[in-house]
């Protein structure tokens, strides 16, 4: 069976925040999604290229370029999530936490100290504890007084070995 090869488009935007680790928030849509319908898919057949690049070029032009242009700064894409023009997910991408993280982070950056507390603390919260198997994050990290090795971490964190 011979596949086809198509191409859709998405469009979305990276921003860097200045935090100790200058973290980023990125955030894409596929071009149907922002047209209002199904994805768009356009082949890339030899006897179809031209006819489907001017479709492709017409939409970004007509769809993905003002999209862009509305979310050009933290403010604006913050701004729009609280009206409800953009939902959380469409702002900050798909993971629940991640999502409370770069919103917190981006009030900060907006100074608004009291909503970024509350978004960081509520991005915590989504962490399943079993990530760090039960283990307390601070017996994870090594004492710099005592110096602890990673052997002695494992001992904290129930997962001694066997001598």
């Amino acid at each position: 069976m011979k596949r086809s090869a198509r191409f859709t488009i998405n469009v979305g935007w990276t921003f860097t925040l200045a935090t100790p680790d200058d973290t980023a928030f990125h955030a894409s849509r596929r071009i149907g999604d922002l047209a209002g319908g199904p994805d768009t898919w356009y082949s890339l057949a030899p006897d179809q290229i031209d006819e489907q690049f001017a479709r492709a070029t017409a939409l970004i032009l007509r769809i993905a370029l003002p999209y862009l242009q509305r979310y050009t700064s933290v403010e604006s894409i913050v701004r729009s999530h609280e009206r409800g023009d953009l939902t959380i997910k469409q702002a900050f991408g798909p993971d629940r936490g991640w999502q409370l993280f770069h919103l917190g982070f981006c009030h900060a950056f907006l100074g608004r100290t009291n909503d970024a507390v509350s978004s960081l603390q509520a991005s915590f919260k989504t962490i399943p504890l079993n990530r760090t198997n039960g283990c307390n994050s601070e017996k994870l990290a090594p004492s710099r007084k005592s110096g602890a090795s990673g052997n002695n971490n494992r001992e904290l964190c129930g997962d001694t070995p066997q001598q």
